[in-house]
């Protein structure tokens, strides 16, 4: 059974069909350099003006005619984007700045992440020396003990030979 999904608000106010596409990335920067998917020209005005151009171009039968139409389509594009090139490489630099800035930030929160770690084995570096220092006092205490004991013992008396315990 095939559910229809509700029209989205964008869907409700225009009439037509919605198209999606891939496009390259140098295809993407380039058309971003001149202004196109930005703020001034949208996605949707883009394709349109980038179909209708193919269908004018289809349209015409003499092929000699193609000229004019690059000088109209150049003339078309630069009518409307004007100076908007120049602002669209400015969007594209500011957004590669941004990107760095977030990498940046990963890098911090990497950093971060490491220095806590450090703290964690330093303080448990600590926790082991203090018990391994606890154990070398206890036995040392035990050896002092020891060491005692046989001072306590009569000296100069022996066990005889075969008393071992």
């Amino acid at each position: 059974m095939i559910s229809h999904c509700p029209p989205m608000p964008e869907e409700k106010k225009r009439s037509g069909h919605k198209l999606s596409a891939w496009i390259s990335d140098s295809l993407y920067d380039d058309l971003k350099k001149f202004g196109y998917f930005g703020i001034s020209i949208s996605q949707t005005e883009t394709i349109t003006r980038a179909l209708e151009l193919l269908l004018k171009e289809s349209e015409k039968e003499d092929i000699g005619s193609q000229e004019d139409e690059n000088w109209e389509t150049q003339g078309y594009a630069n009518d409307y984007v004007g100076d908007i090139g120049r602002l669209g490489e400015l969007r594209a630099q500011v957004g590669d700045l941004q990107e760095l800035i977030k990498e940046k930030d990963r890098h911090v929160d990497t950093l971060k992440a490491e220095l806590e770690k450090a703290e964690r084995d330093k303080d448990d570096l600590k926790t082991t020396y203090n018990k391994l220092q606890d154990t070398y006092n206890n036995y040392m205490a035990q050896m002092q003990t020891l060491i005692k004991q046989k001072s306590i013992e009569a000296p100069g008396a022996k066990k005889p030979w075969w008393r071992f315990w």
